[in-house]
């Protein structure tokens, strides 16, 4: 056990004395003797690489002494740190060598001592090489090259872009464009930039950059650089089925409604897995009023195994597009079997259980199914404001049906997941099932026109929405078309007219409202209806058509 204490004694004596360091690098150079000849830097090259980097080619010479130096390569400018100590270094081997070596992003002094990265594009004016135990007996080799360094962020982060295969630059760019957001975009947009200027001819870039225009700018002025980019992808990939689907897109939002079937049967005749072909069928056909073929075509995306890639976005369009049909028609078997297709076929997303759940309860009028539904859909995770309200609901339709203790209940747990609001009166009016739940609120004292934020009743909620079944039965139950809301201080029969909603206007005349007489500040109705240009608009509001 002594000798051990000993040698380990010894062992961090040894390791933490400078004198013994001392004697360790003298013993070093006694078996390793300097070579003849001096340091010597006798080349050094830089040149600019793909991924925006500096390579340094140096070649030296090291006799081997002193036995602790390095080589260090770095940029120089005003202001940089000039200590030879600072960028990218390297160990020596002795003897001649030859070697490559990565220029860091140059440090620059900024307050005092302090050494930070600037975030503005610096330059650089040389480049220094150096042998380096000591800044008195360094050997330095210096070559004069201008380099514009971008902002530290973006040069790193275009150097990690830069530096990655490109089709995962390609794949990470569908992501981000399938994710839709503003920053998603840009990001998205910056790598299709890449890949192109490699490789111009990438059909698929093109086509994804056609997304990335009308997510950015859609209007007429996206929809037209979208039909140019696919063009593009066109010529370059004659055959590209993708680029036909959403051809076919872009023409349909023209409203080419002929060219637009004529791109779709062209994908359709070359073969693709691409299941947005049958949901942006099914837009096309809807756009021209042919629900019932646009049924078929958005059933065409559900069959079959889903995906499990991008296009399973097309899939779950399809479903939604496909419920809003079916509630038009009022198809409530189709609409129940459509929503167990669809919490099987995704069943890691437990949101749409709550979807389901109010169906259960307004469609069906089943609220303990439709109670149970909304907390599984809670208790698996789902996070949206949907699945409270779902079970608040559920705990709506139970308390109008239930009396007593039991009735106390159910309004406590409604109120909770769902507080009594216009919101809350908008939801409900959106079927006949839930007059009777409303008509229950108001006698409990909940009024008809309660105001919510922005000043805003379920009327002005449900006119905005465009939910005209509804409105209707919020008027039938005594709403008021004449209350002024939101932050314009207008009254609300004004909001179909704002929303270019030419049902919403037939709604409002057939309550009497009079859009002759209607005036918002001092600008009449037929005014702002003018000012749109809209010769329908101005039909739908009962007011004589000039013509130019």
């Amino acid at each position: 056990m002594a000798v051990l204490l000993g040698v380990i004694g010894y062992y961090f004596w040894s390791s933490h004395n400078p004198l013994s360091h001392s004697l360790r690098t003298n013993l070093a150079a006694q078996m390793n003797p300097p070579l003849s000849g001096e340091n010597a830097i006798e080349l050094l090259d830089v040149k600019k690489q793909k991924n925006g980097a500096y390579l340094a080619s140096v070649k030296y010479y090291f006799t081997g002494a002193p036995a602790h130096a390095r080589l260090f390569v770095s940029a120089k400018g005003e202001n940089s740190n000039e200590s030879l100590f600072s960028g990218a270094s390297k160990p020596l081997l002795r003897g001649h060598n030859a070697i490559e070596i990565e220029i860091g992003y140059p440090y620059m002094h900024q307050r005092g001592f302090e050494s930070t990265r600037t975030e503005k594009a610096i330059n650089t004016d040389r480049v220094v090489a150096a042998i380096v135990a000591n800044e008195k007996d360094a050997v330095v080799s210096t070559k004069s090259l201008s380099i514009v360094w971008p902002p530290s962020q973006t040069y790193h982060e275009n150097k990690s872009l830069l530096s990655q295969p490109l089709d995962k630059l390609y794949d990470e760019a569908v992501t981000m464009i399938d994710d839709g957001f503003e920053h998603s975009l840009a990001s998205a947009k910056r790598r299709l930039e890449i890949i192109l200027l490699e490789q111009p001819q990438n059909a698929p870039a093109h086509i994804e950059l056609a997304r990335v225009a009308m997510k950015t700018n859609w209007g007429p002025e996206g929809l037209f650089q979208a039909e140019q980019f696919i063009a593009t992808a066109l010529k370059y990939d004659p055959n590209s089925a993708n680029a036909k689907v959403l051809q076919g897109y872009v023409f349909a939002h023209q409203k080419k409604y002929a060219e637009a079937e004529k791109s779709l049967v062209e994908a359709r005749d070359k073969g693709t897995k691409n299941l947005w072909l049958w949901a942006n069928w099914g837009d096309l056909l809807e756009m021209q009023g042919k629900s019932a073929p646009a049924v078929e075509k958005y059933l065409q995306a559900l069959q079959g195994e889903r995906p499990r890639n991008t296009y399973d976005r097309a899939r779950e369009y399809s479903y939604r597009k496909l419920f809003k049909l079916y509630e038009k028609d009022d198809v409530i078997e189709r609409t129940e079997a459509l929503h167990k297709q669809r919490v099987a076929d995704f069943s890691e997303q437990p949101c749409h259980a709550a979807e389901y759940a109010m169906f259960k309860t307004t469609r069906q009028g089943d609220f303990k199914a439709g109670k149970t539904l909304a907390q599984d859909a809670i208790g698996n995770g789902c996070k949206r404001d949907t699945a409270k309200q779902a079970l608040g609901i559920s705990s709506y339709y139970a308390w109008a049906n239930s009396t007593g203790e039991q009735a106390l209940n159910e309004q406590s747990q409604a109120r909770i997941n769902f507080p009594e609001s216009p919101m809350l009166l908008a939801e409900l009016a959106r079927f006949e099932r839930g007059v009777p739940v409303i008509k229950k609120l108001v006698a409990n004292g909940l009024q008809i026109d309660q105001m919510g934020n922005e000043r805003s009743t379920a009327l002005a909620i449900s006119l905005t929405q465009k939910e005209h079944a509804a409105a209707k039965r919020l008027l039938r139950l005594g709403a008021k078309h004449t209350i002024t809301t939101q932050y314009g201080d207008y009254p609300l029969s004004l909001i179909p007219l704002m929303n270019r909603d030419i049902d919403g206007i037939k709604l409002m005349r057939e309550h009497g409202v009079d859009y002759s007489k209607l005036k918002w500040g001092n600008t009449s109705a037929a005014e702002m209806a003018k000012r749109f240009g809209d010769a329908d608009l101005i039909k739908a509001l009962g007011l004589p058509v000039t013509r130019a």
